[in-house]
């Protein structure tokens, strides 16, 4: 993104007053006060607030010595008073260092407000000032953690309160500042600090190699709570962590670095790393953290296990769009109607890779199959995908099918096929007459085995011995039965050669419902006979006998069956995932879609990362397609120009005065737009009118969200012998700046000009105008002749052109 820091340099007379640069400011070192200017402590905020974005050891100094006084405000400091003067005069205990030292100052909201007991450190109002001295001040980092380490390891733990000082530090070393090779790297100068072979300017700290308190692991913290927004060369730098805090954590877990109890954002990086999915001690915890969190993508893990694993399948779509899925809905919500081919995605829906984590045999899709199959959100996810595809992809009706089991949801059908039969030998007598020989008839034993594929859907089964044969064969006589249930596809052995008894069920859990690879080993164990003498009756010569199964199909949902019906709501956020509203000039960063089904009480969440821009003249659309649910419509927010509704805006006494904040002051009258001083003296003798002076002052500014898109000029205007006028970016710190002079406290007008600044760097931009006049009598007066002075400063205007 373009910086423009202009430090402006402009000499001209025109008329009665000519401008002047305020920007030329003698720097001193941000640890040693060499005799130049040093702000007093009341002024700290203020300058701190009108200065962030300079490249200056003074604004170092200011931001070091806060954050050192406020968190260290107790009696036996120099700078400590038990006791304050409030803004109304009042005397006060001084609880804290804001309470004693306080001013005005423009915030970056452009509000002008007073500091008073407002602590600025760990205080996120005060981010954007942060972010914009991190990013013009290479060595501003280095000096904090020098001078202020616990600050800087306070806001690092804390990073997710701080998303714009993280941000700041994501920029920073975006392209590997400080980086170097990453874990116990020598070039890792957020660990090495002296010792670093990269760059470490004053760094004076030290270590050896990685340890859960060196800094390196507070960076990486704050990396940990916005990993989306890493650069490539950052997300290579987290990854030299991963094998470490994985098994760290494996070994220690509540004690480990990266636990979640010791640090949600660490815990975040681990949980989406691919150390931690091939790890079978952590994926599943980690995969079903990655699901149920709205802080961490399943996205993420998929690409960092996937490219780990040379899976380059798993994100065809490219890297950036699969990593962009903060759960499996996406994923899920396709047609199942695969009609992508090796060049096309067809319909665009994720149906490639929902596919391969149903069937694939790859190392990588086999375990990511195992996580989603044991996390009850995506295996219901899944099952309905697999419902739609194979009542698409099988032609079949018969048991064992997709269309069966939908048929017969929640029906118990016993089936007509014969399973695990077995011939035996009997006897092969029989005795009924007195003429014919009697008989001992023993028991008859036979064995019958058989794999049976489950059907699809089946929740329960049982089977049932069938008798066969002829006289005493016909009643089987203890016989058992034993069987195995093993998935094939994972290898995993769902009941092992359990003894079954004869009729009784045997449940299936639920992650194997809808899976066709459910194998049912049958060892089926027949005896008859009587083990008695016979005098009357018979025994075959052959026996036989068979398994008959019962299968009890899972029962199924309306929507279950035919799909979801969702209604869907939708909501905007800006890159801090605060939500926005209608009608707001805040640029949307994602958009998400919330589904709630007409039929049942189903919920579906989406997010959509890729914002598609469509950008006229009077406004700029963000139109959130969710390309790959089609189940989901377009929706657009949109940010309205301010040539959409006129050519010009002002701000003035009385036009719209609610986007403005001022105080101005003098001795005979104040205000909020203007102020005067003025005094008179009849000369006395004494030369009392000789010197006479007066002096007013004020401060106004436009309220950031003022300036709306597509501005061209800002021209501002004051009365006054000295003004500056200061355009801001929240985060950026200072865009432009002039100080006007007049001898005559006459109006002094500037134009800024917008063309050198996009819209994104105009977002939420301010005005800042500081005025000050002075007023003082040099020429001498005869005795019982009056002298008369008068300082007066005026905001006029400020108008914004589109």
């Amino acid at each position: 993104m373009l910086k423009k820091y202009l430090k402006r340099i402009t000499s001209f007379i025109f008329a009665t007053f000519f401008a002047i640069s305020r920007l030329m400011i003698t720097t001193v070192h941000a640890e040693e006060n060499q005799g130049d200017f040093i702000p007093f402590r009341s002024d700290y905020v203020a300058y701190i607030a009108q200065n962030a974005s300079a490249d200056s050891d003074i604004v170092q100094w200011v931001w070091l010595k806060l954050f050192d006084e406020e968190t260290n405000w107790n009696s036996s400091q120099s700078y400590y008073s038990a006791t304050a003067t409030d803004p109304s005069g009042n005397t006060v205990s001084a609880s804290k260092w804001a309470t004693k030292y306080y001013n005005l100052y423009v915030g970056t909201d452009g509000a002008l407000k007073s500091s008073y007991n407002t602590q600025v450190t760990y205080n996120p109002e005060f981010d954007g000032f942060i972010f914009a001295t991190l990013i013009n001040n290479d060595d501003f980092v280095i000096n904090w953690l020098n001078q202020e380490p616990g600050v800087f390891k306070q806001y690092a733990q804390t990073s997710s309160s701080h998303p714009i000082f993280t941000e700041g530090m994501i920029e920073l070393t975006k392209n590997g500042l400080f980086l170097g090779g990453g874990k116990d790297a020598s070039n890792n100068t957020f660990l090495k600090g002296a010792g670093s072979t990269n760059t470490k300017y004053n760094a004076k700290w030290s270590a050896g190699g990685t340890t859960r308190d060196t800094y390196d692991i507070s960076v990486l913290k704050i990396f940990g709570s916005d990993y989306m927004s890493l650069s490539d060369i950052q997300k290579t730098w987290v990854k030299t962590y991963m094998e470490w805090m994985v098994s760290d954590y494996v070994e220690y877990r509540t004690g480990g670095v990266a636990a979640k109890n010791n640090s949600e954002s660490l815990y975040n990086l681990i949980s989406t790393s691919y150390e931690g999915f091939a790890n079978g001690n952590v994926n599943q915890e980690f995969f079903n953290y990655c699901i149920s969190s709205p802080d961490v993508a399943v996205g993420d893990l998929i690409v960092n296990a996937a490219e780990k694993m040379g899976e380059t399948s798993a994100y065809r779509t490219g890297k950036a769009d699969v990593a962009a899925n903060i759960n499996m809905s996406s994923i899920w919500a396709g047609d199942a109607d695969c009609d992508y081919t090796e060049t096309s995605l067809g319909d665009n829906d994720y149906d490639w890779l929902a596919y391969n984590i149903c069937f694939s045999n790859s190392s990588f899709y086999s375990t990511l199959r195992t996580l989603v199959d044991n996390n009850t959100v995506t295996a219901q996810q899944k099952q309905e995908w697999l419902m739609r595809y194979y009542q698409k992809h099988s032609t079949s009706s018969s048991e064992g099918s997709m269309s069966y089991a939908i048929q017969h949801a929640g029906e118990t059908i016993t089936s007509d096929v014969k399973y695990a039969s077995s011939t035996w030998t009997g006897c092969g007598r029989s005795c009924w007459s007195d003429d014919d020989d009697s008989f001992w008839c023993p028991i008859h034993s036979g064995e019958g085995y058989q794999d049976v594929v489950k059907p699809i859907g089946v929740k329960s089964f049982s089977f049932e011995l069938k008798p066969g044969g002829g006289g005493f064969g016909n009643g089987h006589v203890a016989s058992s039965l034993n069987v195995t249930v093993k998935d094939t596809d994972s290898g995993t052995v769902i009941y092992d050669n359990i003894e079954l008894q004869n009729k009784a069920t045997l449940s299936i859990p639920d992650k194997y419902v809808w899976s066709s690879t459910i194998v049912i080993s049958i060892s089926a164990h027949y005896k008859d006979g009587l083990n008695q003498h016979v005098g009357r009756g018979a025994c075959d010569r052959y026996h036989n006998g068979y398994c008959n199964a019962t299968w009890t199909y899972v029962p199924l949902s309306d929507c279950e069956k035919n799909r979801h019906i969702y209604s869907y709501s939708y909501q905007f956020y800006d890159k801090y995932d605060n939500p926005i509203t209608s009608g707001s000039s805040t640029t949307p960063y994602y958009c998400k879609a919330t589904g709630y089904c007409t039929k049942c009480p189903a919920t579906d969440v989406q997010y959509d990362y890729t914002l598609r821009q469509v950008n006229t003249t009077s406004k700029m659309d963000y139109v959130a397609d969710f390309e790959h649910s089609s189940e989901i419509g377009e929706k657009t927010y949109t940010v309205y120009k301010g040539s959409a509704a006129t050519s010009f805006k002002e701000y003035s006494s009385t036009k719209n005065t609610g986007y403005t904040t001022g105080s101005c002051s003098g001795s005979s009258s104040s205000g909020k737009y203007a102020a005067s001083s003025s005094k008179t003296v009849i000369e006395n003798g004494s030369g009392n009118s000789f010197g006479l002076h007066a002096s007013a002052s004020g401060t106004f500014s436009l309220k950031s969200g003022s300036i709306m898109d597509g501005a061209k000029t800002i021209t501002v205007s004051a009365s006054a012998k000295e003004v500056t006028f200061k355009l801001y970016s929240p985060k950026r710190g200072c865009l432009d700046e002039i100080a006007l002079y007049s001898s005559s406290s006459s109006e002094l007008t500037w134009t800024f000009d917008c063309s050198d600044y996009s819209d994104t760097q105009l977002e939420g931009a301010y005005i800042s105008v500081n005025m000050h006049s002075t007023a003082q009598n040099t020429g001498g007066r005869a005795v019982g002749e009056s002298a008369s002075v008068n300082a007066t400063v005026r905001f006029n205007y400020i108008k914004v052109t589109y």
